[in-house]
Protein backbone atom coordinates (compact mmCIF):
# COMPACT_ATOMS: atom_id res chain seq x y z
CA UNK A 1 0.00 0.00 0.00
CA UNK A 2 1.37 3.43 -0.88
CA UNK A 3 1.41 6.41 1.47
CA UNK A 4 -1.14 8.19 -0.69
CA UNK A 5 -3.51 5.22 -0.26
CA UNK A 6 -3.00 5.47 3.49
CA UNK A 7 -4.12 9.09 3.40
CA UNK A 8 -7.46 7.99 1.94
CA UNK A 9 -8.02 4.31 2.84
CA UNK A 10 -11.66 4.32 1.70
CA UNK A 11 -10.94 5.38 -1.86
CA UNK A 12 -10.94 2.91 -4.77
CA UNK A 13 -7.65 3.71 -6.40
CA UNK A 14 -6.01 2.31 -9.49
CA UNK A 15 -2.64 3.14 -10.94
CA UNK A 16 -2.57 4.77 -14.36
CA UNK A 17 0.07 6.25 -16.61
CA UNK A 18 1.03 9.87 -16.14
CA UNK A 19 -0.58 11.98 -18.89
CA UNK A 20 0.01 15.51 -20.17
CA UNK A 21 -2.96 16.62 -18.08
CA UNK A 22 -1.29 15.08 -15.02
CA UNK A 23 1.86 17.05 -15.76
CA UNK A 24 -0.17 20.24 -15.94
CA UNK A 25 -1.79 19.36 -12.64
CA UNK A 26 1.60 18.70 -11.11
CA UNK A 27 2.86 22.10 -12.18
CA UNK A 28 -0.26 23.67 -10.69
CA UNK A 29 0.48 21.88 -7.41
CA UNK A 30 4.00 23.31 -7.39
CA UNK A 31 2.63 26.82 -7.95
CA UNK A 32 0.08 26.36 -5.20
CA UNK A 33 2.59 25.00 -2.72
CA UNK A 34 4.80 28.02 -3.25
CA UNK A 35 1.82 30.32 -2.82
CA UNK A 36 0.81 28.82 0.52
CA UNK A 37 4.31 28.91 1.92
CA UNK A 38 5.94 25.64 0.91
CA UNK A 39 8.56 26.77 -1.65
CA UNK A 40 10.79 24.04 -3.06
CA UNK A 41 13.88 25.73 -1.66
CA UNK A 42 12.61 25.71 1.93
CA UNK A 43 14.08 22.35 3.01
CA UNK A 44 17.74 21.37 2.59
CA UNK A 45 18.18 18.40 0.31
CA UNK A 46 14.57 18.47 -0.91
CA UNK A 47 13.81 17.06 -4.35
CA UNK A 48 10.35 17.96 -5.62
CA UNK A 49 9.20 15.24 -8.02
CA UNK A 50 5.44 15.74 -8.43
CA UNK A 51 5.04 13.10 -11.16
CA UNK A 52 6.58 10.21 -9.25
CA UNK A 53 3.33 8.50 -8.20
CA UNK A 54 -0.25 9.38 -9.02
CA UNK A 55 -3.40 7.53 -8.01
CA UNK A 56 -6.84 8.25 -9.39
CA UNK A 57 -9.99 8.17 -7.31
CA UNK A 58 -12.88 7.79 -9.73
CA UNK A 59 -15.52 8.08 -7.02
CA UNK A 60 -14.43 11.60 -6.06
CA UNK A 61 -12.96 12.66 -9.37
CA UNK A 62 -9.66 13.42 -7.66
CA UNK A 63 -6.06 12.42 -8.06
CA UNK A 64 -3.78 11.83 -5.11
CA UNK A 65 -0.25 13.04 -5.76
CA UNK A 66 2.65 11.75 -3.67
CA UNK A 67 5.75 13.91 -3.36
CA UNK A 68 8.92 13.25 -1.43
CA UNK A 69 9.78 16.73 -0.14
CA UNK A 70 12.88 15.93 1.89
CA UNK A 71 14.45 13.40 -0.44
CA UNK A 72 14.78 10.86 2.35
CA UNK A 73 11.80 8.61 1.59
CA UNK A 74 10.21 9.22 5.00
CA UNK A 75 8.39 12.54 4.93
CA UNK A 76 5.52 12.72 2.50
CA UNK A 77 3.29 15.54 1.38
CA UNK A 78 -0.11 14.39 0.07
CA UNK A 79 -2.04 16.64 -2.28
CA UNK A 80 -5.61 16.16 -3.48
CA UNK A 81 -6.39 17.78 -6.80
CA UNK A 82 -9.91 18.51 -7.99
CA UNK A 83 -9.90 17.97 -11.76
CA UNK A 84 -12.85 20.29 -12.29
CA UNK A 85 -11.11 23.46 -11.12
CA UNK A 86 -7.40 23.19 -10.39
CA UNK A 87 -6.85 26.88 -9.71
CA UNK A 88 -9.62 27.54 -7.19
CA UNK A 89 -10.30 24.11 -5.62
CA UNK A 90 -6.84 22.72 -5.12
CA UNK A 91 -6.76 21.08 -1.70
CA UNK A 92 -3.40 20.52 -0.03
CA UNK A 93 -2.86 18.60 3.17
CA UNK A 94 0.33 18.12 5.22
CA UNK A 95 0.68 14.56 6.42
CA UNK A 96 4.06 13.96 8.09
CA UNK A 97 6.08 17.09 7.42
CA UNK A 98 8.01 18.19 10.54
CA UNK A 99 8.99 21.84 10.91
CA UNK A 100 12.58 22.65 10.04
CA UNK A 101 14.26 24.46 12.93
CA UNK A 102 17.27 26.75 12.67
CA UNK A 103 19.23 28.16 15.62
CA UNK A 104 22.09 30.66 15.45
CA UNK A 105 24.13 31.37 18.58
CA UNK A 106 26.41 34.44 18.59
CA UNK A 107 29.00 34.71 21.40
CA UNK A 108 29.89 38.29 20.46
CA UNK A 109 33.62 38.95 20.09
CA UNK A 110 34.62 35.51 21.43
CA UNK A 111 37.25 34.99 18.70
CA UNK A 112 40.68 36.39 19.55
CA UNK A 113 44.43 36.04 19.08
CA UNK A 114 46.68 33.84 21.25
CA UNK A 115 47.57 35.48 24.56
CA UNK A 116 50.75 35.00 26.62
CA UNK A 117 48.61 34.92 29.77
CA UNK A 118 46.94 31.79 28.34
CA UNK A 119 50.14 30.00 27.30
CA UNK A 120 49.75 31.36 23.78
CA UNK A 121 46.23 30.02 23.45
CA UNK A 122 43.16 32.03 22.50
CA UNK A 123 40.35 32.43 25.06
CA UNK A 124 38.27 29.94 23.05
CA UNK A 125 41.11 27.42 23.14
CA UNK A 126 41.70 27.95 26.86
CA UNK A 127 38.03 27.72 27.79
CA UNK A 128 36.27 24.44 28.56
CA UNK A 129 33.75 24.22 25.70
CA UNK A 130 32.57 20.62 25.23
CA UNK A 131 29.34 21.67 23.53
CA UNK A 132 30.93 24.02 21.00
CA UNK A 133 33.49 21.28 20.33
CA UNK A 134 30.64 18.84 19.73
CA UNK A 135 29.07 21.19 17.16
CA UNK A 136 32.43 21.38 15.38
CA UNK A 137 32.78 17.57 15.42
CA UNK A 138 29.24 16.96 14.18
CA UNK A 139 29.44 19.25 11.18
CA UNK A 140 31.34 21.92 9.29
CA UNK A 141 34.01 24.17 10.82
CA UNK A 142 35.42 27.14 8.93
CA UNK A 143 35.86 30.89 8.71
CA UNK A 144 33.71 33.66 7.31
CA UNK A 145 34.78 37.20 6.52
CA UNK A 146 31.93 39.20 8.02
CA UNK A 147 33.59 42.64 7.78
CA UNK A 148 34.08 43.62 4.13
CA UNK A 149 36.78 45.97 2.89
CA UNK A 150 36.00 49.62 3.54
CA UNK A 151 33.97 49.02 6.71
CA UNK A 152 34.94 49.48 10.32
CA UNK A 153 34.74 46.25 12.29
CA UNK A 154 31.65 46.24 14.48
CA UNK A 155 28.52 44.28 15.26
CA UNK A 156 26.38 46.44 12.98
CA UNK A 157 28.35 45.43 9.88
CA UNK A 158 29.30 41.91 10.98
CA UNK A 159 25.85 40.85 12.21
CA UNK A 160 24.14 42.23 9.11
CA UNK A 161 26.61 40.22 7.07
CA UNK A 162 26.16 36.93 8.97
CA UNK A 163 22.37 37.31 8.73
CA UNK A 164 22.72 37.23 4.95
CA UNK A 165 22.67 40.92 3.98
CA UNK A 166 25.56 42.54 2.13
CA UNK A 167 26.60 45.63 4.14
CA UNK A 168 27.78 47.32 0.93
CA UNK A 169 24.14 47.27 -0.21
CA UNK A 170 22.11 47.65 2.99
CA UNK A 171 24.24 49.30 5.68
CA UNK A 172 23.54 53.01 6.26
CA UNK A 173 25.04 53.33 9.76
CA UNK A 174 24.87 51.75 13.19
CA UNK A 175 22.61 54.27 14.87
CA UNK A 176 19.65 53.82 12.48
CA UNK A 177 19.59 50.10 13.34
CA UNK A 178 19.31 50.90 17.04
CA UNK A 179 16.58 53.44 16.29
CA UNK A 180 14.58 50.62 14.71
CA UNK A 181 14.83 48.71 18.00
CA UNK A 182 13.27 51.62 19.85
CA UNK A 183 10.72 52.01 17.03
CA UNK A 184 11.58 55.67 16.68
CA UNK A 185 9.65 57.01 13.67
CA UNK A 186 12.09 58.35 11.10
CA UNK A 187 11.70 60.17 7.81
CA UNK A 188 14.13 59.25 5.02
CA UNK A 189 15.93 62.57 5.53
CA UNK A 190 16.30 62.26 9.33
CA UNK A 191 19.74 61.60 10.80
CA UNK A 192 20.47 59.29 13.73
CA UNK A 193 23.71 59.30 15.77
CA UNK A 194 24.93 56.87 18.40
CA UNK A 195 25.38 58.80 21.65
CA UNK A 196 27.77 56.93 23.98
CA UNK A 197 28.34 57.90 27.57
CA UNK A 198 32.14 57.63 27.87
CA UNK A 199 35.00 58.28 30.28
CA UNK A 200 37.67 60.70 29.05
CA UNK A 201 40.49 61.50 31.49
CA UNK A 202 43.11 64.13 30.64
CA UNK A 203 42.00 64.06 27.02
CA UNK A 204 42.40 60.27 26.71
CA UNK A 205 39.53 57.85 25.97
CA UNK A 206 39.64 55.54 28.97
CA UNK A 207 36.29 53.77 28.80
CA UNK A 208 33.77 53.59 25.94
CA UNK A 209 31.00 52.53 28.35
CA UNK A 210 31.48 54.83 31.35
CA UNK A 211 32.12 51.78 33.51
CA UNK A 212 29.06 49.94 32.23
CA UNK A 213 26.79 52.66 33.58
CA UNK A 214 23.33 51.50 34.66
CA UNK A 215 20.22 52.24 32.62
CA UNK A 216 18.82 54.45 35.39
CA UNK A 217 21.98 56.56 35.74
CA UNK A 218 22.27 56.86 31.97
CA UNK A 219 18.68 58.09 31.68
CA UNK A 220 19.26 60.73 34.36
CA UNK A 221 22.35 62.12 32.66
CA UNK A 222 20.94 62.07 29.13
CA UNK A 223 17.75 63.81 30.25
CA UNK A 224 19.78 66.51 32.02
CA UNK A 225 21.85 67.01 28.86
CA UNK A 226 18.73 67.26 26.70
CA UNK A 227 17.35 70.03 28.92
CA UNK A 228 20.63 71.92 28.64
CA UNK A 229 21.05 71.61 24.87
CA UNK A 230 18.57 73.73 22.98
CA UNK A 231 19.02 73.02 19.27
CA UNK A 232 15.92 72.90 17.03
CA UNK A 233 15.27 69.43 15.62
CA UNK A 234 17.43 67.54 18.16
CA UNK A 235 16.01 64.63 20.16
CA UNK A 236 17.84 62.44 22.68
CA UNK A 237 16.64 58.86 23.15
CA UNK A 238 17.94 56.69 25.98
CA UNK A 239 18.79 53.05 25.29
CA UNK A 240 20.58 50.29 27.17
CA UNK A 241 23.34 51.38 29.56
CA UNK A 242 25.82 53.69 27.81
CA UNK A 243 24.19 53.18 24.38
CA UNK A 244 21.92 56.13 23.60
CA UNK A 245 20.78 57.90 20.43
CA UNK A 246 20.59 61.43 19.08
CA UNK A 247 18.05 62.10 16.32
CA UNK A 248 18.25 65.22 14.15
CA UNK A 249 15.20 66.32 12.18
CA UNK A 250 16.44 69.55 10.63
CA UNK A 251 17.91 71.10 7.52
CA UNK A 252 21.57 70.63 8.46
CA UNK A 253 23.49 68.37 6.07
CA UNK A 254 26.12 65.94 7.32
CA UNK A 255 29.07 64.55 5.42
CA UNK A 256 31.09 63.23 8.31
CA UNK A 257 33.86 60.95 9.41
CA UNK A 258 33.38 59.71 12.98
CA UNK A 259 35.10 57.04 15.09
CA UNK A 260 33.61 54.52 17.52
CA UNK A 261 34.90 55.19 21.06
CA UNK A 262 35.78 51.51 21.57
CA UNK A 263 38.23 51.82 18.65
CA UNK A 264 40.21 54.70 20.18
CA UNK A 265 40.76 53.44 23.73
CA UNK A 266 43.86 54.89 25.42
CA UNK A 267 44.25 57.44 22.63
CA UNK A 268 43.90 61.24 22.61
CA UNK A 269 40.31 62.06 21.67
CA UNK A 270 41.39 65.28 19.93
CA UNK A 271 42.73 63.16 17.07
CA UNK A 272 39.37 61.47 16.54
CA UNK A 273 36.75 64.20 16.83
CA UNK A 274 34.03 64.28 14.13
CA UNK A 275 35.32 65.83 10.91
CA UNK A 276 33.53 67.16 7.86
CA UNK A 277 30.33 69.01 7.04
CA UNK A 278 28.16 69.33 10.15
CA UNK A 279 30.97 68.41 12.57
CA UNK A 280 30.77 71.80 14.34
CA UNK A 281 27.30 70.94 15.67
CA UNK A 282 28.42 67.55 16.96
CA UNK A 283 31.57 68.88 18.60
CA UNK A 284 29.53 71.62 20.26
CA UNK A 285 27.14 69.05 21.80
CA UNK A 286 30.05 66.95 23.03
CA UNK A 287 31.71 69.96 24.64
CA UNK A 288 28.42 71.02 26.21
CA UNK A 289 28.04 67.56 27.75
CA UNK A 290 31.41 67.95 29.50
CA UNK A 291 30.12 71.02 31.30
CA UNK A 292 26.77 69.42 32.20
CA UNK A 293 28.38 66.22 33.55
CA UNK A 294 31.17 67.89 35.52
CA UNK A 295 30.21 67.57 39.17
CA UNK A 296 26.97 65.74 38.32
CA UNK A 297 25.40 63.88 41.27
CA UNK A 298 25.54 60.58 39.39
CA UNK A 299 29.27 61.01 38.75
CA UNK A 300 30.01 61.91 42.37
CA UNK A 301 28.42 58.65 43.48
CA UNK A 302 30.17 56.64 40.77
CA UNK A 303 33.58 58.07 41.63
CA UNK A 304 33.04 57.51 45.35
CA UNK A 305 32.15 53.86 44.71
CA UNK A 306 35.11 53.21 42.42
CA UNK A 307 33.24 53.29 39.10
CA UNK A 308 34.27 55.25 36.02
CA UNK A 309 32.31 58.50 35.68
CA UNK A 310 30.46 59.52 32.51
CA UNK A 311 32.48 62.59 31.61
CA UNK A 312 30.80 63.34 28.26
CA UNK A 313 28.89 61.96 25.30
CA UNK A 314 30.58 60.73 22.15
CA UNK A 315 28.67 60.99 18.86
CA UNK A 316 29.28 58.55 16.02
CA UNK A 317 27.68 55.83 13.83
CA UNK A 318 25.46 58.28 11.93
CA UNK A 319 23.09 57.43 9.12
CA UNK A 320 19.65 57.58 7.55
CA UNK A 321 17.06 54.81 8.08
CA UNK A 322 17.87 51.76 5.90
CA UNK A 323 15.61 49.86 3.49
CA UNK A 324 16.12 46.14 4.18
CA UNK A 325 14.00 43.32 2.68
CA UNK A 326 12.26 41.01 5.13
CA UNK A 327 14.06 37.78 5.96
CA UNK A 328 11.07 35.65 4.90
CA UNK A 329 11.00 37.32 1.50
CA UNK A 330 14.74 36.87 1.06
CA UNK A 331 15.19 33.32 2.34
CA UNK A 332 11.75 31.73 2.57
CA UNK A 333 11.97 31.08 6.32
CA UNK A 334 8.86 32.69 7.69
CA UNK A 335 8.93 33.06 11.47
CA UNK A 336 12.07 34.41 13.16
CA UNK A 337 13.01 35.61 16.63
CA UNK A 338 15.94 37.48 18.14
CA UNK A 339 17.14 37.14 21.74
CA UNK A 340 19.70 39.78 22.72
CA UNK A 341 20.61 42.30 25.37
CA UNK A 342 21.54 45.12 22.96
CA UNK A 343 19.42 47.42 20.83
CA UNK A 344 21.54 46.99 17.72
CA UNK A 345 20.39 43.41 17.19
CA UNK A 346 16.87 44.19 18.35
CA UNK A 347 16.76 46.79 15.58
CA UNK A 348 17.99 44.34 12.97
CA UNK A 349 15.28 41.92 14.08
CA UNK A 350 12.59 44.57 13.67
CA UNK A 351 13.82 45.43 10.19
CA UNK A 352 13.90 41.74 9.19
CA UNK A 353 10.31 41.23 10.33
CA UNK A 354 11.21 39.08 13.35
CA UNK A 355 9.91 39.06 16.90
CA UNK A 356 12.16 40.19 19.75
CA UNK A 357 12.08 37.89 22.79
CA UNK A 358 12.95 39.64 26.04
CA UNK A 359 14.54 37.64 28.85
CA UNK A 360 14.44 38.89 32.46
CA UNK A 361 17.94 39.23 33.87
CA UNK A 362 19.62 39.40 30.47
CA UNK A 363 22.30 42.11 30.20
CA UNK A 364 25.25 42.82 27.90
CA UNK A 365 27.83 42.03 30.61
CA UNK A 366 29.02 38.95 32.51
CA UNK A 367 26.31 39.50 35.13
CA UNK A 368 23.73 38.33 32.60
CA UNK A 369 21.46 35.34 33.24
CA UNK A 370 23.07 32.82 30.87
CA UNK A 371 20.82 29.97 31.98
CA UNK A 372 17.74 32.11 31.51
CA UNK A 373 18.81 32.97 27.99
CA UNK A 374 19.43 29.31 27.23
CA UNK A 375 15.96 28.35 28.45
CA UNK A 376 14.37 31.17 26.50
CA UNK A 377 16.19 30.13 23.32
CA UNK A 378 14.97 26.54 23.67
CA UNK A 379 11.42 27.72 24.30
CA UNK A 380 11.53 30.03 21.28
CA UNK A 381 12.40 27.08 19.04
CA UNK A 382 8.94 25.68 19.81
CA UNK A 383 7.35 28.84 18.38
CA UNK A 384 9.66 30.04 15.62
CA UNK A 385 11.35 28.57 12.56
CA UNK A 386 14.64 30.40 13.13
CA UNK A 387 15.98 31.76 16.42
CA UNK A 388 19.08 33.93 16.84
CA UNK A 389 20.46 34.17 20.38
CA UNK A 390 23.18 36.79 20.88
CA UNK A 391 25.36 37.04 23.98
CA UNK A 392 27.37 40.27 24.34
CA UNK A 393 29.54 39.50 27.38
CA UNK A 394 32.73 38.20 25.66
CA UNK A 395 32.93 41.40 23.62
CA UNK A 396 32.57 43.66 26.66
CA UNK A 397 35.24 41.71 28.55
CA UNK A 398 37.60 42.11 25.58
CA UNK A 399 37.12 45.87 25.52
CA UNK A 400 38.16 45.92 29.17
CA UNK A 401 41.23 43.72 28.41
CA UNK A 402 39.83 41.23 30.95
CA UNK A 403 40.84 37.78 29.68
CA UNK A 404 39.67 36.01 32.84
CA UNK A 405 36.13 37.28 32.44
CA UNK A 406 36.21 36.54 28.71
CA UNK A 407 37.14 32.90 29.32
CA UNK A 408 34.49 32.63 32.05
CA UNK A 409 31.86 34.15 29.73
CA UNK A 410 32.69 31.70 26.94
CA UNK A 411 32.41 28.76 29.33
CA UNK A 412 29.07 30.02 30.66
CA UNK A 413 27.72 30.39 27.11
CA UNK A 414 28.85 26.88 26.25
CA UNK A 415 27.26 25.33 29.34
CA UNK A 416 24.05 27.32 29.61
CA UNK A 417 23.21 28.25 26.01
CA UNK A 418 24.99 26.05 23.46
CA UNK A 419 24.52 22.80 25.40
CA UNK A 420 20.77 23.11 26.07
CA UNK A 421 20.04 24.36 22.54
CA UNK A 422 21.98 21.50 20.96
CA UNK A 423 20.11 19.00 23.14
CA UNK A 424 16.79 20.62 22.25
CA UNK A 425 17.46 20.43 18.52
CA UNK A 426 18.68 16.84 18.66
CA UNK A 427 15.34 15.81 20.14
CA UNK A 428 13.80 16.58 16.73
CA UNK A 429 14.40 15.38 13.19
CA UNK A 430 14.91 18.43 10.99
CA UNK A 431 17.29 21.06 12.37
CA UNK A 432 20.50 22.99 11.87
CA UNK A 433 22.66 24.88 14.38
CA UNK A 434 25.22 27.61 13.67
CA UNK A 435 27.63 28.94 16.32
CA UNK A 436 29.85 31.92 15.50
CA UNK A 437 31.11 35.21 16.93
CA UNK A 438 30.09 38.08 14.68
CA UNK A 439 33.71 39.32 14.67
CA UNK A 440 36.88 38.89 16.74
CA UNK A 441 37.51 41.25 19.64
CA UNK A 442 41.13 41.32 20.71
CA UNK A 443 42.15 41.47 24.36
CA UNK A 444 45.59 42.85 23.44
CA UNK A 445 44.21 45.91 21.64
CA UNK A 446 40.79 46.16 23.36
CA UNK A 447 39.36 46.58 19.85
CA UNK A 448 37.39 44.70 17.25
CA UNK A 449 39.49 42.64 14.90
CA UNK A 450 39.26 42.35 11.12
CA UNK A 451 40.28 38.72 10.70
CA UNK A 452 37.62 36.29 9.42
CA UNK A 453 35.62 34.84 12.31
CA UNK A 454 35.25 31.13 12.94
CA UNK A 455 31.95 29.30 12.56
CA UNK A 456 30.65 25.78 13.14
CA UNK A 457 27.37 24.43 11.84
CA UNK A 458 25.77 21.02 12.13
CA UNK A 459 22.48 19.30 11.51
CA UNK A 460 20.57 17.61 8.71
CA UNK A 461 22.55 17.37 5.49
CA UNK A 462 25.83 18.57 7.03
CA UNK A 463 28.41 15.80 7.13
CA UNK A 464 31.24 15.90 9.71
CA UNK A 465 34.38 17.51 8.33
CA UNK A 466 36.88 15.92 10.69
CA UNK A 467 37.31 18.79 13.16
CA UNK A 468 37.83 17.93 16.81
CA UNK A 469 37.50 21.30 18.56
CA UNK A 470 35.86 24.71 18.18
CA UNK A 471 39.02 26.81 17.80
CA UNK A 472 40.49 29.46 15.54
CA UNK A 473 43.45 27.24 14.64
CA UNK A 474 41.26 24.39 13.38
CA UNK A 475 38.79 26.74 11.69
CA UNK A 476 41.40 28.22 9.33
CA UNK A 477 41.97 24.71 7.97
CA UNK A 478 38.27 24.26 7.24
CA UNK A 479 35.75 25.81 4.88
CA UNK A 480 36.38 29.43 3.83
CA UNK A 481 33.56 31.86 3.05
CA UNK A 482 35.14 35.04 1.71
CA UNK A 483 31.85 36.96 1.47
CA UNK A 484 30.29 36.75 4.91
CA UNK A 485 26.78 37.50 3.71
CA UNK A 486 26.83 34.21 1.73
CA UNK A 487 27.11 32.15 4.93
CA UNK A 488 23.39 32.35 5.69
CA UNK A 489 22.37 30.77 2.40
CA UNK A 490 24.87 27.95 3.02
CA UNK A 491 23.50 27.44 6.54
CA UNK A 492 19.88 27.35 5.35
CA UNK A 493 20.77 25.06 2.48
CA UNK A 494 19.58 27.50 -0.17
Amino acid sequence: MTRSEKTNPNSRSDTRETSEDDCALSKAVCVYLARVGFPAKQWPGMKLRPNVKMKSDETRNRCFLEMNLLGDGRHVFAAAIDYSDVESKLLVRRTRMPDMKYAILIPDGAADDPLPELDNRTPLEAANTPNMDEVARLGVLGTARTVPDGFESGSDVATMSLLGYDPAKYHTGRAPLEAAAQKIPLAPTDWVFRCNLVTVIDGIMKDHSAGGISDADARTMIHDLERAVQVPGLEFHTGVSYRNLLVYRGSENFELATRPPHEILDEMVSRHLPKGIGSDMLQSIMQHSQRVFAGHDVNRVRTATGHNPATQVWLWGQGHPPAIPKFADRFGVNHGAMITGVDLLRGLAVLLGWDVVEVPGMTSFHDTDYAGQGRATCAALDRFDIVVSHIESPDEASHQADWKTKVAAIEAIDEHVVGPVLDKLRSGDQWRLLVLPDHPTNIATRRHGYAPTLFAMCGIGLAPGGSTAYSEAQAVRGQTISEGHELMAAFLGK
